[in-house]
C-alpha cells in the first residue's frame, strides 16, 4: 500500500519550524496546512486562498512539475483528492517522498472561522488509499493557548474553555501516534528529528540547517527564517499577569488536562 506522511499540530505549537525540518531533509516534497477545507478558510480570512491549495505550492516548488505538466494542471480542474494523488505520483517517480503538514486548526479550533468537527479529516480522507505514518506536536497549553490569542487574526477570540476541550481532544487523538513535545525538540533538535524521520521513514540529512533558512512555508515569519533553531523561552508568559495565570490553575478542566499530559511531559 503506498504510504504517505503526516504532520499534525494546532496553531502556534512548534509547527511550523519542526515542519521546515523536515522539509530540509533530502528527497521530501512538504505541503503545509493543507485541509480540503483550507480554501474556504483562507478566504473568511482574508487570505490568499492558494495558500492552502496543494496544487498551487506544488507548482512554486523548483523543478517540480514540467512545463508541459504545469499547462494541463491550470487547465484542469482537479478535486481535493485528485491533486494529493498527482502531488504524490509526481514525488514518488520522482524518488521523493511527500509530506503533509494537515491544517489542524480547522478540525479542532476553527474559531471564529468555522465550527470544529475534533477529527482529523485529512486521515479520513487518506486512509482508504494510502498507509499513514504520522505524527503530532504539542505545546504546553498554557503558553499555547496565549500564544494563539496573541495572533491578529483570532485577536482572543479562542476563551479559554473552549482551547482546554479542544486540545484535550486532540491530544487524544496523538496519543494514537509519535507525539513529540515542542519545547524538547527546541533543546536538541537532531536528537528528536532524527526520531521522526525514522517514525516516518524517511533519511535523516544531518546537514539539513544548511537548507532550513531557503525556503518558506504557510506560518513561516522572521523570527524563524534564519538557519538556528533556539530553545523555546517561554517568552510569551512573561506578560501575563499572575492573578490571571492563578485563576487558570485554578480551573477544572485546565488541572484535568494536565493530568493527562503528566505522563507526555515526564518522559
Amino acid at each position: 500500500m503506498k504510504k504517505i506522511r503526516l504532520i499534525h499540530n494546532l496553531p502556534r505549537s512548534g509547527g511550523t519550524i519542526i515542519s521546515k525540518c523536515i522539509g530540509a531533509q533530502r528527497n521530501v516534497i512538504l505541503l503545509s496546512e493543507i485541509h480540503e477545507q483550507g480554501e474556504l478558510i483562507r478566504q473568511k480570512m482574508g487570505s490568499d486562498p492558494n495558500m492552502a491549495n496543494p496544487l498551487k505550492q506544488a507548482l512554486k516548488l523548483s523543478n517540480f512539475f514540467n512545463d508541459k505538466e504545469k499547462e494541463k494542471i491550470q487547465k484542469t480542474n482537479y478535486n481535493f483528492i485528485d491533486k494529493i494523488n498527482l502531488i504524490y505520483e509526481k514525488a514518488e517517480n520522482n524518488g521523493k517522498k511527500l509530506v503533509i503538514r494537515d491544517w489542524s486548526y480547522i478540525d479542532f479550533i476553527g474559531l471564529p472561522f468555522s465550527k470544529p468537527i475534533y477529527q482529523n479529516s485529512l486521515i479520513k480522507k487518506l486512509e482508504k488509499d494510502y498507509e499513514i505514518k504520522n505524527i503530532y506536536i504539542l505545546r504546553h497549553p498554557l503558553e499555547n493557548f496565549f500564544s494563539i490569542n496573541s495572533l491578529k487574526i483570532l485577536n482572543n477570540k479562542i476563551p479559554l474553555d473552549f482551547f482546554l476541550k479542544s486540545y484535550s481532544l486532540f491530544f487524544k487523538e496523538a496519543a494514537k501516534a509519535r507525539t513529540y513535545s515542542y519545547e524538547k525538540f527546541t533543546l536538541d533538535p537532531n536528537k528528536d528529528l532524527r526520531k521522526i524521520c525514522n517514525n516516518i521513514e524517511i533519511e535523516f540529512d544531518k546537514k539539513y540547517l544548511n537548507n532550513f533558512g531557503n525556503f518558506e512555508i504557510t506560518g513561516d515569519h522572521k523570527a524563524i527564517s534564519s538557519n538556528a533553531i533556539l530553545p523555546n523561552e517561554d517568552k510569551i508568559m512573561k506578560f501575563i499577569n499572575e492573578e490571571i495565570l492563578l485563576k487558570i490553575k485554578k480551573n477544572k478542566l485546565y488541572r484535568n488536562l494536565i493530568d493527562e499530559l503528566k505522563d507526555f511531559y515526564s518522559s
